[in-house]
């Protein structure tokens, strides 16, 4: 159980969302977007990862809670929805409450998927860093 919460990935995932913070706080919301959007990545990896059984729920839903809200945070509500629809669909793999969570969330989202910018991270940057290039969704 413990190489769930051990996951070197979501050491990255906390760093990465660190680096969000402090990229929102000096105004610079491309990069912060990125940075969310990775994130989300990270946490989603870790999350589908977790086996399907009863033991295992409540960190299923944390780092599925982690990943929808870093794709929101990333303004990248049509992934926001498609995740938290995706952990919602296997059944029995959340505790009541995470559920719940994911319901709130896919509600607040629904609306403004398509009304918002998207983000693209690209990954292989000359400089190793994440850069986003903001466009508006179709």
């Amino acid at each position: 159980m413990t190489s769930y919460l051990d996951d070197p990935r979501l050491e990255r995932a906390e760093a990465t969302w660190f680096e969000a913070e402090q990229a929102d706080k000096r105004g610079e919301g491309p990069l912060a977007r990125a940075h969310y959007a990775k994130a989300s990545d990270l946490y989603g990896e870790v999350a589908f990862e977790v086996p399907h059984e009863p033991h295992f729920r409540e960190i299923r839903g944390v780092w599925a809670i982690a990943a929808v809200s870093m794709a929101a945070k990333a303004r990248m509500f049509e992934r926001a929805v498609e995740l938290a629809e995706r952990f919602l669909s296997d059944v029995d793999t959340l505790i009541d409450r995470d559920r719940a969570q994911l319901v709130r969330m896919l509600d607040a989202y629904r609306p403004v998927r398509q009304t918002t910018s998207a983000v693209v991270v690209k990954p292989n940057d000359p400089l190793a860093t994440w850069r986003a290039e903001i466009r508006r969704a179709a």
